[in-house]
């Protein structure tokens, strides 16, 4: 199972960013501390995401190749964007 638990850090950062980092946390409610986790969160979340939704672009350029050169058929296009899709929501099932 997964510790956690809140640990302390010590950081440096720029004034400028601080004091945007502060406006943004009390105009929404939420404490330094808690904007950071966030922010740490999503940023980890769309880097792992980054090569699924490369892939997913790969994909999409193909089947649009392959349809407008008449490669592919109708069926087989299909079943390419609904594997698309598929993976679609997975990634934003998280």
């Amino acid at each position: 199972m997964k510790d956690v638990s809140a640990k302390k850090l010590s950081v440096t950062i720029r004034s400028d960013l601080l004091e945007r980092m502060d406006e943004y946390a009390d105009d929404n409610g939420m404490t330094r501390s808690g904007l950071i986790a966030i922010a740490v969160t999503q940023y980890l979340n769309a880097v792992e995401a980054m090569p699924s939704v490369k892939k997913m672009l790969n994909a999409m350029a193909a089947v649009t190749d392959g349809v407008l050169k008449g490669d592919m058929n109708p069926t087989e296009a299909q079943a390419r964007l609904d594997a698309i899709q598929s993976t679609y929501e997975q990634l934003t099932q998280k």
